[in-house]
């Protein structure tokens, strides 16, 4: 089986057919190909930490883009 890598192209391996990567994951890295894992509904992640000095000094110039989003920290 060939496994093609389509994860964009900003990568030397984007974009690529990579002829061994199959077998080797199955046989060096002991992937189960045929193992399915429901999607993740949550994640718990550690609450964001304010430096309030550092956010002062980076301003709001629209240049630098922050969340603290959950999600979007994830």
């Amino acid at each position: 089986m060939m496994i093609y890598l389509r994860i964009g192209n900003r990568y030397m391996f984007s974009n690529k057919i990579i002829p061994g990567l199959y077998d080797f994951g199955a046989t060096f890295a002991g992937i189960d190909w045929t193992t399915k894992s429901p999607p993740q509904s949550d994640m718990e992640i550690t609450p964001p930490v304010f430096n309030h000095e550092f956010l002062k000094e980076l301003g709001d110039d629209g240049f630098c883009r922050r969340s603290f989003m959950k999600w979007e920290r994830i």
